[in-house]
């Protein structure tokens, strides 16, 4: 008898977990809620026009769901959908949601606090042209997108992920103004990203820009660090002006820039380190700030002519110019160096003034 009524009591409690557990369809979209909240788990219908604007909330039976996922897989090769506008309610946007969606060409993410945790894949293989964004998203949201080519960005954005935009090659227009931090490999290889607008930016991680198209930099007040590699490679730069309180240009910072021409330094910046600048074959012009130690490495390969160094400048390191094939006139007479080095392979050398030490 005990048995039997143990079996009672979980079938009961079976019977009522399911019915919390409701699916419906409204509007030509399919539904499954529980509690107070709702899925989005599917379609039969997208608007004649293509235009879909996502629900925020939907109702059933007398009550009203607050919709905050769309489930994997939902839109899956979608080919009616042209444009989707994504209320700021939804805060999930699970693997494969709208994979394959080959004709939607315009994506708004509305403004909202909380950050959108949409899956890597969740628009893989769509055609967005354009899109506009109004919160923090997770990392990789349009890694590797074909056909991106401008994003536009509300004061709630304050952050761009790791490989938010990576290997988008057409994205030629975004504006960051309000951004605050750039996460790794952020815009890796966007060609034809040409100007971009930082000026409240605090922090670039590593190799957030590497082989972009930009052409000059400016780096604001506000930074406070730039990390590794992270404008390694943009062949377009030309110049490159560095304000901000960083204490040091890092490790390959602009490795293989060949196109920079001149490079203005903060006051507060102290050392540039190892390769911070090799191989940027047409570097010919610097400000030099406070700057006392220059690495191994810093300015190899570069196309200075003649360089006078500051008075700040108390260490030199091994093969710091190294191959530097036009350098003329090297002029010490200002630093506190005691040991001179790093000019092996300067060919064209013709001239040295020594300090008085």
């Amino acid at each position: 008898m005990r048995m039997k009524r143990l079996l009672l009591a979980l079938s009961l409690s079976l019977l009522v977990g399911k019915s919390f557990a409701i699916s419906f369809k409204v509007d030509g979209i399919s539904y499954v809620v529980n509690a107070d909240t709702a899925i989005i788990k599917g379609y039969s219908e997208i608007p004649a026009n293509g235009e879909l604007t996502l629900a925020s909330t939907v109702s059933y039976g007398g009550k009203d769901y607050r919709v905050t996922t769309v489930q994997n897989s939902a839109f899956l090769s979608c080919t009616d959908l042209k444009k989707l506008i994504i209320p700021a309610n939804i805060k999930y946007i699970q693997s494969g949601a709208f994979e394959n969606c080959v004709n939607m060409t315009q994506l708004v993410l509305s403004e909202g606090e909380e950050r959108l945790d949409a899956a890597s894949d969740a628009f893989k293989n769509c055609s967005i042209e354009e899109a506009e964004i109004g919160r923090n998203l997770k990392e990789s949201i349009f890694r590797n997108s074909e056909f991106l080519v401008s994003v536009k960005m509300t004061k709630n954005v304050t952050t761009i992920p790791s490989y938010a935009f990576s290997n988008c090659k057409k994205l030629s227009s975004i504006n960051l103004e309000k951004v605050r931090l750039i996460g790794e490999n952020a815009f890796f290889h966007c060609f034809m990203l040409k100007e971009i607008n930082i000026a409240n930016i605090e922090k670039i991680e590593r190799e957030a820009f590497y082989g972009s198209g930009v052409e000059r930099i400016e780096l604001p007040e506000t930074l406070e660090e730039l990390s590794f590699q992270c404008f390694a490679y943009c062949k377009s730069l030309k110049q490159a002006c560095i304000n901000g309180n960083l204490l040091e240009i890092p490790q390959y910072c602009f490795f293989g820039c060949s196109s920079l021409e001149s490079i203005e330094l903060s006051l507060s910046v102290r050392k540039i380190c190892y390769d911070a600048f090799r191989d940027c074959i047409n570097l010919n012009q610097i400000s030099w700030g406070n700057i006392s130690i220059i690495q191994s490495g810093a300015f190899e390969n570069t196309g200075f002519e003649e360089v006078s160094f500051p008075k700040t400048l108390c260490e030199l390191q091994f093969d710091s110019f190294l191959n530097c094939r036009n350098l003329k006139k090297i002029d010490l007479s200002k630093t506190q160096l005691e040991t001179v080095n790093g000019f092996e392979g300067c060919v064209s050398l013709e001239q040295v003034v020594f300090p008085d030490n």
